[in-house]
């Protein structure tokens, strides 16, 4: 079976003849199918005002599921790396505010100029992203904020490939750290950051 993906123009750079590829569809929404990039055509398609190249996408049918016309959900893998330490994209823009200081001791990194804890204001501009290669990755220095026992304390991160959902770590934690990705309202008896009721939403590193 051939299945045709819409592929906008953002992207195509990054697809390849070969790479695999992922998709479900509507009839048998709990399965995953695979395929393998077959041809990447040059003749893009406009859509109000949006472009797209047609990539085809060769898929094994053996169990006669997939049928003509279907409308498909596709993942291309342009780029995996194994055993990634990840944090939530979120972590990278948090802050804690002034409230958070009356519970917290707020530990800045020394090396950080930009805001102030118990500000309450963003530091600056987290994080842009740019082009390296036709892959999109985030700055490679990025600071995060780590939850140890009464204790916010910011760590300055090196960070590699970044899909807007998480982000891969390459220096500056470990799997068993708190990372902070955001906080509810805090009053005067809020239960321990290590507790299970904690305000805050703490996420340790995962991996993929």
């Amino acid at each position: 079976m051939q299945v045709q993906a819409k592929v906008d123009e953002a992207d195509i750079g990054n697809v390849k003849t070969g790479q695999r590829s992922t998709f479900t569809v509507d009839a048998f929404i709990d399965d995953t199918f695979n395929g393998t990039v077959k041809e990447i055509r040059l003749q893009p398609s406009i859509s109000a005002n949006v472009v797209t190249y047609a990539t085809l996408i060769d898929a094994p049918n053996d169990d006669k599921k997939l049928k003509p016309g279907m409308t498909a959900n596709i993942i291309i893998f342009s780029k995996e790396i194994n055993n990634a330490l990840l944090v939530s994209a979120q972590a990278l823009k948090f802050h804690p505010d002034s409230s958070l200081s009356k519970q917290y001791e707020i530990i800045p990194d020394p090396g950080h100029k930009k805001g102030g804890a118990g500000k309450g204001k963003h530091q600056g501009k987290t994080n842009p992203r740019i082009p390296v290669g036709g892959d999109v990755v985030s700055n490679p220095t990025a600071y995060v904020w780590v939850l140890e026992g009464q204790k916010l304390i910011q760590r300055k991160i090196k960070t590699g490939l970044n899909d807007n959902t998480q982000v891969q770590v390459l220096s500056g934690l470990s799997e068993n750290d708190l990372i902070i990705t955001g906080a509810n309202g805090l009053s005067a008896t809020a239960t321990p950051a290590a507790a299970a009721s904690s305000p805050f939403m703490p996420k340790r590193g995962g991996r993929r």
